[in-house]
């Protein structure tokens, strides 16, 4: 048998010493048989041993033989299959990987390991056979050169296009998870709020902060919510949640750019408190006096954009706009992703058509070099400025800029240069997963704009058609609020919100210091919580060596006065800010809650308890008594979504009655 064995090497050797070899091998047989003849002895059988040295073999026969035991594997391997089989080890089942689903994408091959049994109609194209719910096989998303290992498994995503960029690069989903469940894969930022604390009038008499009439955290938590998503504290501001929604304001008097509202009442959730609301209800313009615009279509078309809540809705948003456009109105559409594309350039409003096929024909893929084209944007309003009209950059993105200036601070001084020249700039917000609200926050801030989120084409409708004035034509720039409290009425207050937009008081009459803007039709509300003077509520001080009681306050004049309210502002084209002046008399105080501080102090309220906030006091929003009384206050459709949202987050059962 061993012979034959070796015969069979023989011949998968080389004929160059097959042969010689096969010679050398016939004459030891022959000589082990010359010396291994048995001898009887006295009737026993006994192996006469071999006195005989061994031969001594050429030295090249020893890499012969090695030789002819590679050929044997060989063949043995052969015989079994070869190498292109091997058992995919059983699957872990307490594995947790960080990677979201994706959605089925055309363009792209997924690798897997080669040793399951072949199911395509093509034999060398390897698949795994893994016994997993359909609906979670799903291939690695576009724009991906992304790898991953798994315990026992070795998935690869080989993308066709747009590969080698971070905002493309979502981890994608193989074939297996352990567990059979598809882990959430999301790196969403947020800017840290550090929430306001009490504050003492004597030492702390003015709070300063700048206007904001963003709502994009409101639709955002709308979006978390609805989508049963942990809410992240730092995703609620209170000031956006608030200003979502419209109420009773005085309007403005003639020749002034706003109306100011303000009451004075008790504090819901603290019995030691005031409540202090402030109303400001910016001018409204009718739609024949609007200036004609020069708009420019910003959009993100890069590969993070590849999913039904962004790209395609932001085509959808853009096309709603072009829609109510005229003829007057130019219009510039600048598309980015591995690089800046000029698709329109200061084209008619008229050209509806043109523009809604451009948009129409928008695909997303690549990376995020969004600073480029922020900069070729500003260049393209310039060119196309209209004095005295709208000049403004209309930016759609998820925010995940990859390329080029990439931080929250370096955007924020890039728009807020370009600003000065007179372009004005609103963010739009859109997707999940990978949704950078910090970078888009502080673009719109330091953008002489504002900041809106759109989870869907209702949002869009409001944002930019039912609220367009407000939205796209500025009436007020460089807002800026401080409230002096008198010593005399108030012990201490607490700002509820606006935590990002504090200002220092020498920063209020400082016109080089940047405001908020206000568009047509605007309003903004204020809260505070305010603790009177002789209250026995404790307020942090600081010691101080020359005395820091309510008696040490100096003499004062307006002690008929809880507080004054001043209000600087630009106008859209000015440099040179106004000083408005409003006064709370003493007798201001009204017990009981109007309509319009009952809501309001709902929602300051709500967010409160999502954000786990210390000063949620005796209230608490998910008491059904309060949110049936808020009900009664959803007089239209946007309030009584917010009626709905509130028992989601609170899960506060139904009904109520």
């Amino acid at each position: 048998m061993k012979k034959d064995i070796w015969h069979d090497a023989l011949n998968e050797a080389d004929e160059k010493w097959a042969g010689e070899y096969a010679e050398i091998l016939r004459k030891d047989a022959e000589a082990k048989a010359d010396n291994t003849a048995p001898a009887a002895q006295n009737g026993m059988e006994k192996t006469n041993p071999v006195s005989q040295k061994p031969r001594k073999l050429p030295k090249w026969t020893g890499w012969a033989a090695v030789a002819a035991c590679l050929c044997l594997v060989l063949i043995t391997v052969a015989a079994t299959g070869g190498f292109n089989r091997r058992q995919v080890p059983a699957q872990p089942t307490t594995q947790q990987v960080d990677v979201q689903p994706t959605t089925q994408v055309e363009g792209t091959t997924a690798v897997r390991p080669s040793d399951a049994p072949q199911t395509s109609e093509n034999p060398t194209d390897p698949v795994v056979e893994a016994s997993v719910p359909a609906t979670s096989q799903t291939p690695a998303p576009q724009n991906s050169d992304y790898e991953m290992q798994t315990p026992d498994t070795y998935y690869e995503a080989s993308i066709t296009a747009d590969s080698y960029c971070r905002a493309a690069m979502v981890p994608p989903s193989p074939t297996y998870f352990p567990g059979g469940e598809l882990p959430v894969w999301n790196t969403e930022e947020y800017s840290h709020i550090e929430e306001n604390s009490f504050l003492s009038v004597l030492t702390s008499p003015f709070s300063t902060f700048a206007a904001d009439v963003d709502t994009a955290s409101y639709a955002n938590l709308r979006r978390l919510i609805n989508s049963g998503q942990t809410i992240p504290e730092d995703a609620v501001r209170i000031e956006e949640l608030i200003n979502y929604f419209h109420y009773d304001y005085a309007e403005p008097a003639d020749g002034e750019p706003f109306g100011v509202t303000m009451e004075l009442t008790d504090c819901p959730w603290n019995s030691e408190a005031r409540l202090l609301l402030i109303g400001l209800q910016a001018q409204k313009l009718d739609a024949e006096a609007l200036p004609a615009s020069n708009l420019v279509f910003l959009i993100d078309v890069s590969g993070s954009m590849n999913s039904p809540d962004k790209l395609p809705l932001v085509q959808r948003s853009f096309m709603t706009l072009a829609e109510n456009l005229g003829e007057d109105d130019r219009i510039t559409i600048i598309t980015y992703s591995g690089q800046e594309t000029l698709v329109l350039d200061g084209v008619s409003g008229g050209e509806q058509a043109r523009i809604m096929g451009t948009l129409e024909e928008l695909q997303a893929s690549g990376c995020t070099n969004g600073e480029q084209a922020l900069r070729m944007a500003y260049d393209a309003a310039e060119r196309h400025f209209i004095p005295g009209g709208n000049n403004r950059i209309i930016l759609a993105t998820d925010g995940d800029f990859n390329v080029g200036v990439t931080s929250e601070g370096e955007l924020a001084r890039l728009v807020q240069h370009k600003a000065q020249k007179g372009v004005f700039l609103s963010v739009l917000g859109y997707g999940m997963g990978n949704y950078k609200d910090n970078k888009m926050e502080a673009m719109a801030d330091n953008g002489n704009g504002n900041y809106y989120y759109i989870d869907d084409i209702a949002e869009a409708r409001k944002v930019l058609v039912e609220e367009a004035g407000g939205t796209l034509f500025t009436v007020a720039k460089d807002v800026k609020l401080q409230v002096e409290f008198n010593p005399a009425m108030v012990k201490g207050y607490r700002l509820i919100g606006y935590e990002n937009r504090v200002m220092a008081a020498e920063d209020f009459a400082d016109d080089t210091k940047d405001g908020g803007e206000l568009g047509a039709g605007h309003q903004i509300t204020v809260l505070y919580e305010i603790i009177p003077a002789g209250s026995d509520f404790e307020i942090p001080t600081v010691e101080s060596r020359y005395g820091q009681t309510q008696d040490d306050a100096p003499t004062l004049t307006n002690t008929d006065e809880w507080l004054v309210l001043n209000i600087r502002y630009k106008e859209p084209e000015g440099i040179e800010s106004t000083l408005l002046t409003y006064p709370l008399a003493a007798d201001a105080y009204t017990p009981g809650l109007s309509a319009n501080a009952f809501w309001a102090a709902g929602l300051a309220h709500w967010g409160m308890e999502l954000r786990h906030s210390e000063y949620v006091g005796e209230m608490a929003v998910s008491d059904s008594e309060w949110v049936r009384q808020m009900e009664d206050l959803a007089t239209d459709d946007f309030r009584q979504e917010c009626i709905s949202l509130i028992r989601k987050s609170l899960r506060i059962d139904y009904p109520l009655y």
